[in-house]
């Protein structure tokens, strides 16, 4: 985890007053920040309580080689599961072989996905992006909807891990409906086939179609397949 310390000097008005008012951007009140809708309202800084981890025991730190510039920070799991927590529901995206600005992925986004409700979109760099909804059939509309172009280019879509770190991500997974034609009827089950879906990937979700027998011709799974492994072929 590198550390950028920026420019060290402080802002003039600053020196001169010892405080500076934030800048007006002429937008008026903010709305909820992207923070406030993963969290499920809106929430001050302040209201959050703040814990000392170094004091309380929960975070140690240890230094390579005895040495302080190259310190290893270590933390209890009750305080990373905390952290995770609130992240679990978000999805990542990122437009294969394009990169596009903020604004112009939000509308493109807006206009191919067509959601019930809004929902929230945080540039975490390096060509990925995190998405929050209000809705949760609108978190599953996009996950089962695909696949998803912009540009004639695959947005791939995938669940939100504790592993993601954008700086040094790549695309390796993506959701992906897969089917399984010339099924038996009787094995159109959701837990038979969550669970052999494992042999794909990491099974999401089975077609609702599947689940009532609606369609004899083949089983459909949402399955979260690894890029960087042989596809599967046959069951």
């Amino acid at each position: 985890m590198d550390i950028d310390y920026g420019d060290r000097s402080l802002p003039e008005s600053l020196c001169d007053h010892g405080q500076a008012k934030p800048p007006d951007n002429g937008e008026g009140v903010r709305g909820p920040s992207f923070w406030d809708t993963l969290m499920g309202g809106a929430q001050t800084a302040a209201s959050r309580e703040v814990e000392d981890y170094m004091k309380t025991g929960k975070m140690k730190v240890e230094y390579a080689q005895g040495n302080k510039r190259l310190p290893k920070v270590f933390l209890d799991k009750s305080v990373t599961d905390n952290m995770y927590s609130p992240w679990k529901e978000s999805l990542v995206v990122s437009l294969l072989g394009k990169t596009l600005g903020f604004r112009t992925m939000r509308t493109k986004l807006s206009n191919i996905w067509r959601l019930a409700g809004e929902f929230d979109l945080l540039d975490v760099d390096n060509g990925f992006y995190l998405v929050k909804f209000d809705l949760e059939e609108d978190k599953q509309k996009v996950m089962e909807g695909g696949p998803w172009m912009i540009f004639d280019h695959y947005l791939a879509v995938s669940t939100w891990s504790r592993d993601f770190v954008s700086p040094a991500a790549k695309v390796t997974k993506t959701l992906a409906w897969v089917r399984i034609p010339g099924l038996n009827v009787v094995y159109y089950d959701e837990s038979f086939l969550l669970s052999i879906a494992n042999v794909i990937g990491t099974p999401v979700k089975v077609d609702t179609n599947t689940l009532k027998a609606e369609r004899g011709r083949f089983a459909r799974i949402c399955v979260e397949i690894d890029l960087t492994e042989p596809v599967v072929g046959k069951l």
